[in-house]
């Protein structure tokens, strides 16, 4: 097991970016052009018919994937683990200047 820390926190988010480039693959985004998308879409910003398909298309097909890697552990355990993480992230924000995330 990898301990908690960097590591561990830095390989989970590179291998969820490399499923995240995988179904954008052939839709001319990336990931910056994805997080766009995706605060127009959730944020009530101007989307057209075809973006907002690409969006849940794309959307659809991460859930489908993030059901399989944790969908089925236990509802605390996940409490657990958003708990630590809001706070490491809360942290990390403070640290580099930045205003605690959004929840």
């Amino acid at each position: 097991m990898i301990p908690f820390g960097t590591q561990l926190i830095g390989r989970t988010e590179k291998a969820l970016t490399a499923i995240l480039a995988r179904h954008l693959e052939g839709t001319g985004l990336d990931e910056s052009g994805w997080i766009a998308l995706t605060l127009a879409v959730t944020g009530g910003g101007p989307v057209g018919d075809e973006d907002r398909a690409l969006w849940t298309r794309v959307r659809e097909a991460n859930t489908a994937v993030t059901d399989r890697l944790w969908g089925d552990l236990p509802a605390a355990d996940l409490e657990t683990a958003a708990r630590v993480l809001t706070t490491v992230l809360d942290r990390a924000d403070q640290l580099a200047g930045r205003a605690a995330s959004a929840r």
